[in-house]
């Protein structure tokens, strides 16, 4: 195995050294790539190769250009490879490597640049949940949750199962497209998956205000589907939200949520949730239990995921903050109602917030460069986090509490593995006499044996296999962009048949 590139000191002269399972590695302890500020020579820097390109030169040789991440921040690095030889193939874009080299100043980057002596494969440090009995995060956002989360489901799920939990629930603000890699993902890993949402819920009467002005800020809810009933519920409700109640979010009115609740169970959600927001707002106890009332269950958070509203003044200091979590336990007992701890995960790891303050720069949030650490929490973690509620009652918001929440969600399929294709009324018969009218124009009353046989054979098909509603909708597209003025072209083996071209 090739674990290490030698360079000489002047850059010119490479060897690659085999090694065994016992060679010589890079023992030298890495420096965080931040503190890499000056030309230094001897330095060794670890983390993921997150470039790796290989540039041929005239010479013969190989020019190796990556740039290198720690979580403290990236290193543009690069060394030369003689003739004929060749890295490991385990050194890669996404490989973990150690590297120990000469930073210096380079006159085409402008910028530091290792130049490496060293090269070898590392062991990237990873976080083990180690509990004996499991938490279930039931509140997580994948990149479907746009400008706002970085993670993709299946790397959700593929953490989840890493760390031996049994489920995890994908929870994107007001939409649903990341099911689908979720099932798939879910299947691979042999992780229950539990579908749901945070929706905009708002109450009937702000409709008919945000006709006239604007609207106020929507109440965040989590829903989290129990059987098939649900999934066609959710559905329903994410169509309504987008086409007939969307103002800056896809809103829902707390009545359509309530016809559309079988199957469903709700969630307070997070800060921004009716219940946690009421109570920081100084609502009364009467209050607070009506509105308590009307969810499943009530969520609480870990204290960094609020802290700017100490950090804004809105409360008075952290204790005031904890405070605010110790009352919605104590009135989730107080109302038989489950309390659970999520973590409103928004990335894998800590550290992974930089991302995420870069997309919030963007969209010109003045808070960007103070992130949350929304990250895919272990049991120790969570357990550790909400030690202040005493351990009996820590255990029972972190462990007990969501798992039976995942207990009552049955194993469901969002999409259906069968074809169900558009139904329009006689489209096989009209596909048929459109397809052969136009024939008849272009080839004359007795059409041409070659031209009928095809088509036949052609139309048989697709009758067969339920195509022909798809067609006549495409059929009726074109019809009215032509008529509009706008051309249209074909793309897709589907567009070369002679069937779409009469």
């Amino acid at each position: 195995v090739c674990e290490i590139i030698r360079l000489n000191p002047d850059f010119r002269d490479i060897k690659i050294i085999f090694l065994t399972a016992l060679g010589r590695k890079i023992a030298a302890q890495p420096v965080p790539i931040a503190g890499v500020q000056e030309e230094e020579d001897q330095i060794v820097v670890e983390g993921e190769l997150i470039t790796f390109e290989c540039k041929q030169l005239r010479t013969g040789r190989q020019l190796m250009l990556m740039d290198v991440y720690d979580k403290t921040g990236s290193l543009h690095a690069r060394f030369f490879l003689d003739a004929g030889k060749q890295l490991a193939p385990d050194i890669k874009a996404g490989a973990y490597v150690r590297l120990r080299g000469t930073a210096q100043y380079d006159k085409y980057s402008r910028d530091l640049c290792l130049m490496v002596r060293d090269i070898a494969l590392g062991t990237k440090p990873t976080r083990k949940d180690l509990a004996i009995a499991k938490r279930v995060e039931l509140h997580a956002h994948t990149h479907m949750s746009a400008m706002d989360a970085l993670v993709g489901a299946s790397q959700l799920i593929e953490q989840a199962a890493a760390f031996g939990h049994e489920a995890i629930a994908i929870t994107d603000h007001g939409v649903v497209q990341a099911y689908p890699e979720a099932m798939a993902a879910g299947a691979k890993h042999g992780i229950k998956i539990l579908y749901g949402m945070e929706g905009y819920l708002i109450e009937d009467n702000w409709v008919q205000e945000g006709a006239r002005g604007k609207p106020p800020r929507p109440y965040h809810i989590s829903l989290l589907v129990t059987e098939p009933k649900g999934i066609r519920n959710l559905y329903r409700l994410v169509s309504e939200a987008h086409l007939n109640y969307f103002y800056r979010h896809p809103r829902i009115p707390r009545s359509l949520l309530e016809q559309h609740r079988e199957g469903l169970l709700f969630g307070t959600a997070c800060e921004q949730g009716q219940l946690f927001r009421r109570l920081r707002e100084g609502a009364d106890d009467a209050e607070l239990e009506a509105i308590a009332r009307w969810y499943d269950y009530l969520e609480i958070m870990p204290r960094e995921n609020n802290h700017f509203l100490v950090r804004e003044g809105k409360l008075e200091n952290e204790e005031a903050l904890l405070n605010l979590n110790r009352r919605i336990v104590a009135l989730g007992q107080r109302l038989g109602l489950p309390v659970v701890a999520t973590g409103d995960v928004h990335f894998l790891e800590p550290g992974d917030e930089v991302f995420r303050s870069i997309l919030h720069s963007g969209m010109g949030y003045d808070d960007a460069a103070q992130q949350a650490p929304l990250f895919f929490k272990t049991t120790e973690e969570m357990l550790e986090e909400f030690a202040y509620l005493g351990d009996a009652v820590a255990r029972e918001v972190v462990v007990t509490g969501p798992r039976k929440i995942a207990e009552r969600v049955q194993p469901l399929e969002p999409l259906k593995k069968k074809f169900y294709p558009p139904k329009l009324p006689n489209a096989e018969v009209e596909l048929k006499q459109a397809a052969f009218h136009r024939a008849h124009e272009v080839y004359g009353k007795k059409l041409p044996e070659i031209v009928f046989q095809r088509l036949e054979r052609e139309i048989k098909a697709i009758n067969k296999n339920h195509f022909a509603s798809l067609f006549m909708i495409a059929r009726r597209l074109v019809k009215k962009s032509l008529e509009d003025g706008y051309l249209v072209g074909s793309r897709g083996s589907v567009g070369s048949s002679l069937t779409a071209t009469m």
